[in-house]
């Protein structure tokens, strides 16, 4: 540990230890021991693997910083998110999860400014806080703050979460799917969307509940919700009247909490495993479910959902302007998903569907020349299950959405439907 002996002290008259390096001074300090740069890569790597330190370049923006007292830095993040109730800072950043850069910097008055500029800069990376360039963009009880820096922290917000009505139904969503996806999405989506410069974040007491207002040269103002529930977290526009729900500003603003939301999660795909995320909205049909929102094909709203100049419209208008909703772009749907087996044997039910089935994917007799007639139900299954792999091994995407497409093709519109609405079952 040589290195962090040379390296960890604030060059100033108090000596105090460090809390966080630069990897160029760390580099800088062990080339004085004579190690090579890719040897101190490789150090850096092996004691944070030690937790010892924390080393990560997985994210661009703080792969030139590393963390050389844990313990230091975690006794600062309690500071940060349980201050004194006394402090200054402690009602805006209690009640509203609010603080500025000045706030912030007093809390490390014993290190440079620096320190505190790299201790934000890592919990906006990892997602736990949201830059906000100017107060001028967030309102407090409708009055806009002090042009500095602030961040917003959603989780050190103390009041309990709000749990919106069941039956509600006028808002669209983003689902989220991954073995090990970070707790809240907060504050990584409103740092991407915070970065429009028409956007202002309203202060909200609830620590799931993040407010947002788009002010547009073009047209009214607009005011969209977004309420943190587990894997779907709720969007909603406020004002739903027809006046709102026609004017381009409230597409482009859906489009601007759509690209926000996107820009978050494409940025998560490398470090978090089996990441997959989808927009949707709900169905106003009373069988429920939902409908997948594209940007590269049109949302396929059912007959209950397409009354003119609804939000669903307005949500679905907004997807196909998303150029990170494309295909490619690391956005994944139920409908995009490979076919479980269990999802089409559910619906072929009959010999009608079974042969319109075989017929629909081009499967001949000469295909399974060992298979007999299915004349009973282990039979049938086993013959449908060879079907669809065939299918999908002479299809380049063997995707559910490809698989409705072909047997819409076809004339198998009632199977094609089946298979629809077992992808927007909730």
């Amino acid at each position: 540990m040589d290195i962090f002996e040379e390296s960890c002290r604030v060059t100033d008259s108090t000596e105090t230890k460090a809390i966080i390096l630069s990897k160029k001074y760390i580099i800088e300090m062990a080339d004085k021991l004579d190690m090579k740069e890719d040897e101190v890569e490789k150090f850096l790597k092996a004691f944070t693997d030690f937790g010892s330190i924390l080393y990560m370049p997985q994210y661009d923006s703080i792969k030139d910083i590393v963390i050389v007292n844990i313990l230091e830095f975690t006794q600062y993040l309690n500071k940060l998110y349980y201050p004194q109730t006394e402090e200054s800072y402690a009602h805006n950043l209690l009640k509203y999860g609010i603080i500025s850069e000045s706030s912030v910097k007093g809390i490390f008055c014993k290190y440079p400014d620096i320190c505190a500029e790299n201790f934000m800069e890592v919990l906006t990376t990892i997602a736990m806080a949201s830059k906000i360039k100017s107060g001028q963009s967030v309102l407090i009880d409708q009055k806009p703050l002090q042009p500095e820096v602030h961040y917003y922290l959603p989780l050190a917000r103390i009041r309990e979460v709000y749990t919106p009505p069941e039956k509600e139904d006028d808002y669209a969503f983003i689902e989220i799917e991954s073995v090990n996806f970070p707790a809240n999405v907060q504050a990584c989506i409103s740092n991407s969307i915070m970065k429009n410069k028409d956007a202002v974040l309203i202060a909200t007491e609830h620590n799931n509940v993040s407010r947002f207002l788009f002010q547009s040269e073009s047209g009214p103002p607009i005011e969209i919700e977004m309420i943190y529930k587990g894997s779907k977290t709720r969007l909603r526009i406020m004002n739903s009247s027809n006046d709102i729900l026609m004017s381009p500003a409230t597409v482009e603003a859906c489009k601007k909490v759509i690209t926000g939301s996107c820009r978050c999660l494409k940025s998560k795909i490398n470090v978090i495993r089996d990441l997959k995320y989808s927009f949707a909205v709900p169905c106003a049909s009373p069988e429920g479910g939902c409908h997948f929102l594209y940007n590269d094909r049109e949302p396929q709203l059912c007959d209950a959902c397409s009354t003119e100049n609804n939000f669903r419209l307005c949500w679905s208008k907004a997807a196909k302007q998303c150029d990170l909703l494309s295909e490619g772009s690391g956005a994944r749907t139920s409908e995009n998903d490979l076919l479980n087996f269990q999802d089409i044997s559910g619906i072929i039910t009959g010999k009608y569907d079974f042969e319109a089935l075989k017929k629909a994917l081009n499967i001949d007799k000469s295909d399974f020349p060992d298979l007999s007639s299915p004349g009973d139900e282990d039979s049938k299954k086993k013959e449908l299950m060879l079907m669809l792999l065939l299918w999908e091994k002479r299809t380049d995407k063997p995707t559910r959405h490809a698989l409705i497409d072909k047997l819409k093709e076809n004339g198998c519109d009632d199977i094609a439907e089946k298979l629809k609405n077992t992808s927007i079952a909730y």
